[in-house]
């Protein structure tokens, strides 16, 4: 797990990895719960306060949602963009 001591750490360290060869200023991990429909992002970069807790989204309000429909997913202004407010 990249010598990260729980799987959330270690997400955080694979998301990080990510936006740092890509040169994304933000970027998540989502994992979709089945029983309960949801996206719970467990990585992410350059967002506020995220660390407050785990983030919840509606499947069909999430980013991997927007993917699956063929959406753009690439967002040059994510942070003052309102489709993210619940990141």
């Amino acid at each position: 797990m990249l010598g990260a001591e729980s799987y959330d750490d270690a997400y955080q360290a694979i998301i990080e990895e990510i936006c740092l060869a890509t040169g994304f200023p933000v970027g998540a991990i989502e994992l979709y719960d089945e029983q309960r429909g949801v996206m719970v992002t467990k990585g992410v970069t350059a967002v506020p306060n995220f660390s407050e807790g785990l983030r919840e989204t509606p499947l069909d309000r999430s980013v991997a949602w927007r993917a699956w429909e063929n959406e753009a997913v690439v967002e040059t202004n994510a942070l003052s963009n309102p489709n993210f407010a619940n990141f």
